[in-house]
């Protein structure tokens, strides 16, 4: 065989070593060696730096789409680089981690349910009118608020935890531009990719005038609950270990979500919809309400990564269980 050569060569002095031909042998180690020759040189002629950029220009496309689809507005929006990578680091670990995935999609199919029911059954009637009810697109910013707690309350644990020492890398001058992305992510990929789809479609069905006021309106109102929901981040994204007591918690959080939800669909019935002019004042009122609540939210999360930058950072144990001084 020719690759008797290479245990014949390993096992010189040893008892075992193979017998060979040197027939096929010969080529083998001829074609071995030419092989390593032009392996050390195309490395020594930045072979590698060459393949990866025909890798980024083959797959530039592809990887533009997965992660600047968050990542450029929250760059914009941010005016730092490292919003833009907290943008691109949330949305990425999003679409990998299983941990996250697997908890998603069985927390979130109900939701999906819900929307598709809505759509079946009274999908095409504006949801300006004022006969128009939960059967309705009414339920959209509604059942986003609800995506949008879920998802901050289970942003923060991954399979991957120990990972986490790579935010000890980064300066802590970008900490609030990195907490500005990872909102800023959240609201473009669960806010405004929807309601431009709701834009769309509401056009076509509904004419301008009460598409372009209910986009305005559900984009508020969903806008106010991301910023309630991003309070309840519980620090840095993907960085701490699947914590079993977790769904106690987060089951009082969507009881008092669904409080709040309940508190604001009956205002809409009754004294929102109704009436045009109201819309219009709600969704400005909501838009208020988005801005202050996200910005305590902001400083909320900003002081827990703190304290989980200040857990990563732990001292090394003494070895053989001596003093630290010693």
């Amino acid at each position: 065989l020719p690759l008797s050569w290479f245990l014949w060569v390993g096992l010189i002095g040893h008892p075992g070593q193979p017998s060979i031909d040197w027939r096929f042998a010969m080529p083998a180690m001829v074609v071995a060696l030419l092989t390593m020759t032009l392996g050390v040189r195309a490395l020594s002629r930045n072979y590698m730096s060459h393949v990866g950029g025909i890798r980024r220009s083959l797959g530039g496309v592809r990887r533009w789409r997965a992660t600047n689809l968050a990542a450029a507005p929250a760059a914009r929006f941010t005016g730092h680089p490292a919003g833009r990578a907290a943008a691109a680091f949330v949305t990425t670990m999003m679409l990998r981690d299983w941990q996250f995935r697997r908890v998603f999609f069985q927390s979130h199919f109900g939701i999906v349910i819900l929307l598709a029911i809505a759509l079946a059954q009274d999908g095409a009637s504006s949801p300006m009118d004022a006969r128009a009810g939960l059967r309705s697109l009414r339920v959209l910013p509604h059942l986003l608020g609800l995506l949008a707690i879920t998802t901050c309350q289970m942003m923060a644990f991954t399979d991957h935890y120990k990972g986490a020492w790579v935010f000890l890398t980064a300066p802590a001058s970008n900490l609030h531009a990195f907490v500005k992305g990872v909102y800023w992510a959240l609201w473009t990929i669960g806010i405004a990719v929807p309601h431009i789809v709701l834009l769309g479609t509401g056009l076509w069905l509904w004419g301008p005038h009460d598409a372009v006021m209910y986009t305005a309106y559900s984009a508020a109102l969903a806008t106010f609950y991301l910023g309630v929901a991003f309070g309840f981040t519980a620090g840095l994204p993907f960085v701490r270990p699947p914590d079993p007591s977790r769904p106690v918690s987060t089951v009082a959080t969507l009881v008092a979500f669904m409080v709040l939800a309940g508190l604001v669909m009956t205002a809409e019935t009754f004294l929102i919809f109704p009436d045009d002019g109201r819309v219009a004042a709600g969704a400005l009122l909501f838009a208020g309400a988005a801005f202050a609540t996200a910005a305590m939210s902001l400083r909320i999360v900003q002081g827990r990564i703190h304290t989980s930058l200040e857990r990563l950072v732990t001292p090394v144990p003494p070895m053989f269980g001596g003093s630290a001084s010693s």
